[in-house]
């Protein structure tokens, strides 16, 4: 029964025909195909039946319906096929050729193929004569997959025998199931009688199927097989390769074998590269002490800072060893290797968590500094210290002994040194702006004593601080050493009991110093609304009229007209507003005090004061007449001392 169903010597014709390609055939079968005109009628069952009256052209044509498995070259599993194929010697047109018989490739080129998984019905029509059965199967295609196939196709075969058909059946079956594929719909058939007729016979029937047939059809593959593997179907040995694959490893395994020579002396030369292999790949690993280093860095002491630093540069070694754009790495072949992959992969994941480590020790190492700092500045008693920058040495320290460890963590990841020196600038800002409120505060304090001590001179009787009739000529408390001699002395004559004077009297707390701090807040100013730049201009334009002429200068660096303009321009927009905003700035800073007053007083002397040489603003419209004289500098001198005038009208008064 079993060597009825599969006949050997159509399976080694099947087999031959696929022999190009990459197809493993599972079985082959001789069938009538019969012709399709939409649904089956009265007429296509007597053409089943083998009917004289219709022309040979419609009658039903001999077909080889073979079922064969390719390898997916996405993943280890085997993509099953069904193709129609024209027996040897049949021409398109279904006549026989005289001569001799076609060759495999020929023959396979005549062949129509279809995706298994593309099937979505299976028809068992029902015999209606009983006497002369006819053994048909339906198979219907869906237009989808990667063959050339357009809209539905439906193909109908008859078979030689209910045993033959069944057996299509279960291949067809089991071979959409072991791959996971959708099952098709069943028609005139139920899939539980398929399956046992299966189970009855697939011990006596796989032995005679292409030899990769137990590999496909049985859970697991070929464990039910047992034996049978050593029967027929011609394919025993090769179970895991196709025609095309078995010719194409016999030539690479001749090819190797034109070199090998001595096979003693090749064995020990691939045992001598072997050994040199795995010491090259051991040489990826880091030791295990260096290993947990990096893995719990113990930051705390800074005396392993050292291990610590050159444990990261280890690191950073071997990930350029592993690295193919890096030089001196492994070449590309080696790259390719798992083990390396791995490696690497386990490297960088040790990277990452000490990086992350690290970046979190620096940042509290930066704020702890500063609050170092900002202790002994509390701290300090002298008055007239506080006034002075501290210094920064502890700072400074911090960072020179940290700077090999953000050295490594950069070659590490130079993706997080943004965020590092972004909290670096945090917590030196946080510093500068405490101690700016701090200087502060001590001006306060200072000026405030020093309007009590004058108020203690001078008496009600001139009217006091309190007296609305003091003016700014006669109340000037504060004298910042900054106009003349003469109005240094006259300061000083004016009360015994200043205490902020430019030599300042016994008791005095403050002296030069804070001159130094009001000469940097003016400046601070003048930066903050831009007019500091039309200063800096004019100081290097006097510069260079030293070494050059005035018609000279348009042609050095940065002192073309066009920049001139471009300067004059942004510094000087909105300039009024810009002195609202900055005297506001400072009232907000001093309070609304004599020293407010005096700080304003020195930005307007900064820029417009008549002096021997004239304000710095008077000397910028000089040195625009002598260098640019097509250009001209608005506002003028006397408009912007207007805008003063119009800020605080005492403080601009000549």
């Amino acid at each position: 029964m079993s060597k009825a169903l599969v006949d050997e010597g159509l399976q080694r014709h099947a087999e031959a025909l696929f022999a190009s390609s990459d197809e493993i055939l599972i079985a082959a079968f001789h069938v009538l195909k019969v012709k399709q005109q939409g649904e089956s009628t009265g007429a296509q069952l007597l053409k089943a039946l083998g009917a004289k009256t219709f022309l040979a052209k419609e009658a039903p044509q001999p077909r080889l319906l073979c079922f064969t498995v390719r390898r997916s070259k996405q993943t280890r599993g085997f993509k099953p096929t069904v193709h129609t194929c024209r027996p040897p010697g049949e021409d398109a047109e279904g006549n026989v050729a005289l001569g001799p018989p076609p060759a495999a490739a020929a023959a396979a080129s005549a062949t129509k193929s279809y995706p298994l998984k593309s099937i979505t019905e299976v028809v068992v029509p029902p015999n209606k004569y009983e006497a002369n059965p006819a053994f048909l199967v339906e198979l219907r295609f869906s237009g989808s997959g990667s063959y050339s196939t357009r809209g539905e196709q439906t193909n109908q075969f008859r078979l030689r025998s209910r045993e033959e058909l069944q057996l299509v059946l279960a291949l067809t079956l089991n071979l959409l199931s072991q791959n996971d594929y959708r099952p098709p719909r069943l028609v005139g058939a139920e899939a539980a009688e398929v399956q046992a007729w299966w189970a009855g016979h697939q011990a006596a029937v796989l032995p005679l199927l292409g030899g990769f047939a137990a590999e496909v059809l049985l859970p697991g593959g070929g464990g039910g097989a047992g034996a049978g593997s050593e029967g027929g179907g011609g394919g025993g040995p090769r179970v895991l390769l196709s025609a095309k694959e078995e010719r194409d490893l016999e030539e690479l395994l001749d090819m190797f074998a034109l070199g090998v020579g001595d096979v003693a002396e090749f064995e020990a030369r691939l045992a001598q590269e072997h050994e040199a292999l795995e010491e090259l790949l051991s040489d990826l690993r880091l030791p295990e002490e260096v290993e947990a280093a990096l893995e719990a860095p113990p930051f705390g002491k800074d005396s392993r800072l050292g291990g610590i630093t050159r444990a990261a540069w280890q690191l950073h070694a071997k990930l350029r060893r592993l690295d193919p754009s890096a030089p001196g790495g492994l070449s590309l072949y080696l790259l390719q290797m798992a083990v390396a992959q791995e490696a690497r992969e386990s490297l960088q994941a040790l990277a990452s968590r000490f990086v992350a480590q690290a970046v979190a020790h620096l940042r509290s190492v930066f704020s702890g500094a500063v609050e170092e700092v900002l202790g002994v500045l509390i701290a300090t008693t002298d008055k007239a210290a506080k006034l002075m920058p501290p210094p920064h040495d502890r700072l400074r320290a911090a960072c020179f002994r940290h700077a090999e460890l953000i050295r490594a963590v950069a070659a590490l990841d130079p993706k997080v040194m943004p965020r590092l020196h972004a909290s670096y600038g945090q917590s030196v800002n946080m510093l500068l702006r405490k101690e700016l409120r701090m200087s502060v505060a001590e001006l306060r304090k200072a000026a405030s004593l020093d309007m009590q001590a004058r108020g203690r001179g001078q008496g009600r009787a001139r009217g006091g601080w309190d007296g609305a009739g003091l003016d700014a000529g006669a109340a000037n408390p504060v004298d910042y050493n900054l106009t003349s001699t003469a109005n240094s002395k006259a300061a000083a004559a004016r009360g015994a009991g200043s205490v902020m004077g430019s030599r300042g009297p016994a008791g005095s707390i403050m002296g030069t110093s804070v001159e130094e701090s009001v000469q940097r807040y003016v400046a601070a100013q003048l930066q903050y609304t831009n007019l500091w730049r039309l200063v800096e201009a004019s100081e290097r334009m006097d510069q260079l009229l030293q070494v050059v002429s005035p018609a000279e200068v348009p042609y050095q660096a940065g002192f073309a007209q066009a920049d001139v303009r471009a300067l004059i321009a942004g510094s000087m927009k909105d300039a009024d507003k810009k002195l609202q905003r900055m005297y506001g700035r400072v009232k907000k800073h001093m309070g609304n005090n004599n020293l407010a007053f005096r700080v304003w007083e020195r930005i307007y002397e900064q820029l417009m004061q008549r002096r021997a040489r004239g304000g710095r603003y008077q000397r910028l419209e000089e040195q625009m007449a002598l260098c640019y004289p097509a250009l001209t500098l608005s506002p003028t001198v006397d408009q912007l001392e207007d805008w003063f005038k119009g800020v605080v009208p005492t403080a601009t008064s000549p």
